[in-house]
């Protein structure tokens, strides 16, 4: 079992990783239910063995994302909306609650994954 670190108030702690992934918070329509469903169920299965073999909490969360945003059926990279001129934009943002630190992007485009890019800029940047 792993020890994680309490960034309040730098207490360790043991405890079995934990992993939720939802792909929106919108009125799904009854005939893309079951996809929303499959698509959330695979992310979740990919990515929970590797966080039980060590993967950190903050590669998970990117890891899950790139998934949704690779299945057309989420509004997320591939299956993202277009705006009002017909193109997509797309937005993401990304935090480390260990290290206090986040990256974001806007409106970015031609790119299937912009919470890696969010990730970036999260690591890259002061």
């Amino acid at each position: 079992m792993k020890k994680f670190h309490n960034p309040i108030d730098g207490a360790r702690s043991t405890a079995e990783p934990r992993l939720i992934v939802h792909g929106g918070a919108w009125s799904i329509p009854d005939e893309y239910v079951d996809a929303h469903i499959k698509g959330v169920k695979n992310a979740v299965k990919y990515i929970f063995p590797q966080m039980q073999n060590g993967l950190s909490a903050l590669d998970a969360v990117e890891k899950a994302v790139n998934l949704l945003e690779a299945d057309p059926t989420f509004d997320a990279g591939r299956g993202a909306f277009l705006n009002e001129i017909g193109e997509i934009e797309l937005d993401a943002i990304i935090a480390d609650g260990a290290a206090l630190k986040f990256g974001a992007v806007a409106a970015v485009r031609n790119l299937l994954h912009p919470v890696s890019l969010a990730r970036l800029v999260m690591e890259k940047t002061e």
